[in-house]
């Protein structure tokens, strides 16, 4: 079963499948294309400076796997501190969902713009236990999304949007053909697919990278 089934699969048991471009005759989306030269998108979420960083960081992340949580809690906040907000490296957060509410909390998520959308999943990774364990997953999410801003009306109309899930499940196609990932949190640096163990040896990488 691929990553596409999976989702779909997980959509219909949450009740939304009637709303997915996935249904019976549905057609395969576009494979998706990179700009040749940096490997990015058009609407890739970004932190950095793109006319002086030297390295280019994509993080494949979902928003219910603990790891990633860890990785925002313990590594992300030093990595912007030391090389993306110096200009140095370009960070690029790619959504990779394992199941049902990391689908619908990206999809709320990629209603947001520029650093509102940043400090959302910063906030859902940090209570990442309350909202995974509540009872009523989407209605925990709204709350959230109520702090950020966000009415109930695009809450609603952002976590049903079939378009979305039809692009983030071609998103996660594209991260498995082109980089073979296959978890998250998975760090491509530079195009490479890297395993850093602790923030020390990421840094090392990203020194290399934009020496």
């Amino acid at each position: 079963m691929n990553r596409r089934q999976i989702l779909v699969g997980a959509l219909a048991g949450a009740g939304l499948l009637a709303l997915s471009p996935f249904g019976a005759g549905a057609q395969q989306s576009a494979p998706l294309e990179a700009d040749p030269g940096t490997g990015l998108f058009p609407d890739d979420r970004i932190q950095g400076n793109r006319e002086t960083a030297k390295a280019i960081l994509i993080e494949y992340a979902s928003l219910s796997c603990p790891h990633c949580a860890n990785f925002h809690r313990t590594i992300v906040p030093s990595l912007k501190t030391d090389w993306i907000d110096s200009g140095k490296l370009l960070y690029v957060y790619r959504d990779f969902p394992l199941n049902a509410p990391a689908l619908w909390a990206a999809m709320v998520a990629n209603c947001l713009e520029g650093e509102r959308y940043f400090a959302f999943i910063g906030m859902l990774y940090q209570n990442q236990e309350s909202w995974l364990q509540a009872g009523d997953i989407p209605a925990a999410l709204k709350q959230y999304a109520q702090t950020a801003g966000m009415d109930d009306a695009t809450f609603d109309a952002c976590i049903n949007d079939a378009k979305e899930i039809d692009r983030i499940v071609a998103g996660v196609e594209y991260a498995q053909a082109t980089y073979g990932v296959d978890s998250t949190p998975t760090v491509i640096l530079d195009g490479e697919r890297v395993q850093p163990r602790s923030y020390e040896e990421l840094s090392q990488m990203i020194a290399e990278a934009t020496s």
